[in-house]
């Protein structure tokens, strides 16, 4: 289990802007600019990325957006499945990975 914790630098009355996809691969042609720019019009904080299809050949260099940190957990040993947290810049996660 992962255990996330979210300490954001915005104001205290704002609460985290959120964006949630189930992408069915981000390892698709375009998906990774389509998610860019899903980011960039709805101002989000964080962004949970369910089905993301990734393994080991996929880097983290194809899979940077501009502005966010990223935390993956690949499926392995079957197909499909991987969650992808985006984080954008200002905002500060901690993780714990048993």
């Amino acid at each position: 289990m992962m255990l996330i914790e979210l300490a954001a630098t915005i104001k205290p009355v704002d609460p985290p802007r959120l964006y949630v996809l189930n992408a069915n691969s981000l390892a698709k042609q375009r998906a990774v600019t389509h998610l860019t720019h899903d980011l960039v019009r709805y101002d989000a904080d964080v962004a949970v990325i369910t089905e993301t299809h990734l393994n080991q050949g996929d880097t983290d260099k194809n899979l940077t957006v501009r502005g966010y940190r990223l935390l993956r957990r690949d499926r392995v040993g079957r197909r499909g499945g991987g969650v992808a947290i985006y984080s954008a810049r200002q905002v500060l996660i901690r993780h714990s990975l048993p």
